[in-house]
């Protein structure tokens, strides 16, 4: 059984603690960044567009985690920009730092979504 250290644990509990909402209302299912390295894409539900609007001070990437849960890079979010992105239902998408670190993973909502997002 593999063991998490208290920060990695800690990190989630509070990325979990107050998910983030569909426009419909629907919570937004998040998955834990110690899960990075097994998550991927399963299946592609009906279209849908995600708007993350990054209000840090620091760069987000936007990646996509895809069928073979390979990263797949798709842009930068510089610092209050806007970026939507189209994509399907159901697909994982992962947003990192300018080093690659997880900062958070989501599972693409079957509504349009707006999500405010920073690096620390």
């Amino acid at each position: 059984m593999k063991t998490l250290s208290l920060p990695t644990l800690l990190l989630a509990c509070l990325a979990l603690a107050a998910p983030s909402q569909a426009e419909d209302g629907a919570p937004l299912q998040e998955i834990a960044c110690s899960a990075a390295k097994t998550t991927k894409s399963v299946s592609a539900g009906p279209e849908v567009k995600l708007t993350f609007t990054n209000v840090g001070d620091s760069p987000v990437d936007l990646n996509w985690l895809n069928y073979a849960g390979e990263t797949v890079y798709f842009t930068t979010i510089y610092p209050h920009w806007t970026h939507t992105q189209k994509t399907f239902a159901t697909l994982v998408w992962m947003l990192s730092d300018e080093d690659g670190h997880c900062l958070r993973i989501i599972t693409a909502p079957a509504t349009a979504t707006t999500l405010e997002i920073s690096a620390p």
